[in-house]
């Protein structure tokens, strides 16, 4: 009986925790576009800063 109760118990915090570990993942993965995107926004306001211009002033030029 008490080994049945660690066996389930066992499974159940291992399913917690894939579950947890997916969560995390998903966060994870959300935060680092979010914060790629908003650094690459930053690059692209330093370089216009420094060169006087937006970058897309030259496409459009």
């Amino acid at each position: 009986m008490l080994k049945n109760d660690w066996s389930n118990a066992a499974l159940m915090s291992i399913f917690v925790a894939s579950k947890y570990i997916k969560f995390k993942f998903i966060v994870s993965t959300l935060s680092q576009k979010l914060v790629i995107g908003v650094l690459m926004k930053k690059l692209r306001d330093i370089t216009s800063t420094i060169w006087g211009y937006k970058p897309f002033s030259i496409i459009e030029a």
